[in-house]
């Protein structure tokens, strides 16, 4: 196994958010290049499967590591000595048939932001078809904590939703590129319209299936319905991925360029 250890405030190869990438670092099989790994959701509301919107408030994850799939013909051979580049405390390795930057992070699902900064992963040029994110505990035993409101008998009552669980969540599609001499971008996008889609969450809180506490709905598992909630949620959550380039996420979720509606 190839290991880097990246300190607080080392950088051998510095720029995480700069348009170039390792240059000069040569395994004799091309340049090092980078992809840097962002983690969000998409823009829809996650609905239940009453046709309930919950609209988002804050969506937080904690995020143990990335894991990146070599493209054929790729070794692990080939990154060896190769430094680490990004923002943020985490050690990279390869291992196998894939990459790992292993952190941990605390991730903003709203805004893409991770405390600390996740890194540009040092890769070798090429197609880098599968990403997959490990979610664990964090130190106050959640891995996804929601909160926001929804509509409730005609009133917008806040809801909150904190799970604790340990899995993996596989993001594909047709690949990120990694070229030398710049920075790729691995958008991995979570579909919180899925999240609820199986769950009669207005239903049961109407009912008196699920709880309320201080006039917040607690979504977590309850009665009847409802009786298998957190289960739901974390399958619905790991299942929800998406790969995208840079390109991919400009269009946006509805397929047109999101520059259209700027300036």
């Amino acid at each position: 196994m190839n290991m880097i250890h990246k300190p607080l405030g080392y950088s051998l190869c510095f720029g995480a958010m700069m348009s170039t990438g390792c240059a000069g670092l040569d395994t004799g099989n091309g340049d090092i290049t980078s992809i840097e790994v962002a983690l969000s959701v998409t823009s829809g509301a996650p609905v239940d499967s009453t046709g309930t919107a919950f609209t988002l408030d804050s969506a937080r994850a904690y995020v143990r590591y990335v894991e990146l799939f070599l493209p054929p013909g790729v070794t692990c051979d080939m990154l060896t000595g190769i430094g680490s580049s990004g923002g943020g405390d985490y050690t990279v390795s390869c291992d196998g048939d894939k990459i790992q930057a292993r952190g941990p992070w605390s991730v903003d699902l709203l805004t893409g932001a991770a405390t600390p900064p996740m890194p540009a992963i040092p890769v070798i040029p090429g197609t880098y078809p599968r990403f997959d994110i490990r979610l664990e505990k964090g130190p106050d035993d959640v891995t996804l904590a929601v909160t926001g409101v929804a509509p409730l008998n005609g009133t917008s009552t806040p809801f909150r939703l904190s799970l604790g669980f340990d899995e993996e969540a596989r993001f594909e599609g047709t690949g990120i590129v990694a070229s030398e001499g710049v920075i790729s971008q691995a958008i991995l996008k979570l579909d919180p319209t899925a999240w609820f889609a199986t769950l009669p969450l207005s239903k049961c809180a109407e009912e008196g299936d699920l709880e309320f506490e201080d006039g917040v709905l607690v979504i977590e598992d309850g009665r009847d319905d409802c009786s298998e909630v957190e289960g739901a949620v974390k399958d619905a959550f790991k299942g929800s991925g998406d790969l995208r380039d840079r390109d991919d996420d400009r269009h946006g979720d509805d397929g047109r360029d999101e520059r259209e509606d700027g300036d």
